[in-house]
């Protein structure tokens, strides 16, 4: 038996058809059930719900729900690729069958949205979830939780996604005060019906720049006054007092940047908290008519508007040596003055016991001991690490740094006559034709894509079928699909037409 969380464990058994079983470690009791969502489920033919049975036997309670030939969308999702409109397509019937199971009093907690329980008929348009009946259950992931999970698998076997859609994804789900399965929604209507909008860019026809009245001279040096070598007569002598110098369109400030864009990001995000309070078609159109509008404004003022520099140009200036601005003066650490922190008597500052004379290297005699060597001579007894004894005060090497234990896994195979041997390492291994999805490919007749997983658990190793068309067998028994088997030393494994033989150490 697997576990799903905190005590719920799950089971797979094949009883004229495969079925999916859900139970409690601590019992499961029918006053755990909700009374009216099982009534619900068991009076209507709800879409996309896995048909489910509340067992009790000897006053135990499971939950039984019909699989029969679906597979699990996790295996599926490792035997292929999506494109990005499946992508989203499987996310809207995930949201679709959570929002129509509020017709029938179910709660949208209570749906297990893990890709090893979400089923896959004929294709990825066929899907069908577990739903639990139970008014309590501790352990099991927030739902926010559970669709971020689902979006990060899917998007890594999805071609086309952008990384900037994903990552909006997943920053709405970890949003939980904002998140609800209707926004996110209308979140990916809203993405997939918007258009891109290729900048309209016409080389031929040359960029008219705006007229703009610029002041002269004499006002732009009064306004921003200049330190330089020159007098000021001198400036005054060399500068034209009537001319008018072209500025030159530079960028706009820093400040006026900074501001530009915290204004415009404050103002869309109102927008977006507008649109979230006020759904509808209309109001959609309205918001994203205002964030362009939004946009096109803070670009006119950062790009288009025509600020200016600090490089001058006069018609006849040639001759004016360059006005510069003089640059401020490092100050150099070692010139500040450095102020002790004692300001008492330096003779009342404590020495060390052993003093170092600047003259030599040998270390003056502690006042205890009559010369330097009686001092040495003493520091056996005064320390472990020093002392000829066999003792230390250290530990020993060998017994903090022991050699890890390693046990060899591995599969063995005779092909011709010749056995291969198949080393194991870490904790998963798939066996399976499909080389970008498996650990291991086999090209035998009769293999899927993905056929069966070799799984390290804390209690040993299992081996587990992944929905495959001809099934697996260990020792001759046929496997059910994703129930989890116990693996031994010498355990035959039969894969289609081909048989390994499982080894540990």
């Amino acid at each position: 038996m697997g576990r799903i969380f905190e005590d719920y464990t799950y089971d797979y058994v094949d009883q004229n058809g495969r079925f999916l079983l859900i139970s409690k470690d601590s019992g499961l009791e029918m006053s755990d059930v909700d009374a009216l969502q099982k009534n619900m489920i068991y009076s209507n033919s709800i879409n996309r719900l896995l048909n489910m049975e509340v067992e009790e036997r000897d006053l135990a309670v499971r939950l039984r729900y019909t699989v029969g030939p679906r597979r699990s969308l996790k295996n599926v999702l490792r035997g292929r690729r999506m494109n990005r409109n499946e992508f989203y397509q499987v996310l809207l019937d995930i949201i679709n069958t959570i929002q129509s199971g509020r017709d029938y009093m179910l709660n949208s907690k209570n749906f297990l949205l893990l890709s090893d329980y979400i089923f896959v008929g004929s294709d990825l348009r066929e899907l069908n979830f577990v739903y639990l009946p139970l008014k309590d259950l501790p352990g099991k992931k927030h739902l926010t939780e559970e669709f971020e999970q689902i979006i990060l698998e899917l998007s890594q076997c999805t071609d086309g996604l952008r990384q900037q859609e994903q990552t909006m994804l997943i920053t709405f789900c970890r949003d939980r005060e904002q998140f609800s399965p209707e926004n996110l929604r209308r979140i990916i209507i809203a993405t997939l019906g918007q258009e891109e909008r290729e900048p309209d860019i016409r080389p031929s026809q040359p960029v008219r720049e705006p007229v703009v009245q610029r002041p002269a001279v004499n006002e732009m040096a009064a306004a921003v006054p200049v330190e330089t070598h020159l007098s000021k007569q001198a400036a005054q002598q060399a500068l034209p007092s009537q001319a008018s110098a072209p500025v030159k369109q530079g960028k706009a400030p820093e400040r006026m940047r900074t501001i530009s864009l915290s204004v415009a990001a404050v103002a869309l995000a109102a927008i977006g908290k507008f649109y979230l309070g006020h759904p509808g078609e209309g109001y959609l159109y309205i918001c994203i008519g205002t964030s362009i509008l939004v946009a096109d404004s803070v670009f006119i003022l950062l790009k288009v508007w025509p600020w200016g520099n600090d490089e001058i140009q006069v018609p006849g200036s040639e001759g004016i040596p360059e006005v510069k601005a003089s640059p401020a003066k490092p100050v150099s650490y070692q010139s500040l003055p450095i102020q002790d922190r004692v300001q008492d008597d330096p003779a009342s500052i404590p020495r060390s016991p052993v003093q170092t004379p600047a003259a030599g290297l040998h270390a003056a005699p502690h006042p205890e001991y009559e010369s330097e060597k009686a001092y040495y001579d003493s520091l056996p007894d005064r320390t472990s690490i020093l002392s000829p004894s066999n003792e230390t005060g250290l530990l020993n090497i060998d017994e903090v740094v022991k050699p890890a234990i390693t046990r060899r896994v591995w599969l063995e195979v005779e092909r011709g006559g010749v056995k291969e041997r198949l080393p194991i390492e870490g904790s998963s291994f798939v066996v399976g034709r499909k080389g970008s999805a498996v650990d291991y490919v086999e090209n035998g007749a009769g293999v899927s894509r993905v056929h069966m997983e070799l799984i390290k658990t804390a209690a040993g190793w299992i081996v587990r079928d992944l929905d495959s068309k001809n099934g697996t067998f260990i020792n001759g028994e046929k496997l059910i699909a994703n129930k989890d088997y116990p693996l031994e030393d010498g355990c035959k494994l039969k894969v289609a037409t081909v048989e390994y033989s499982f080894h540990i150490d």
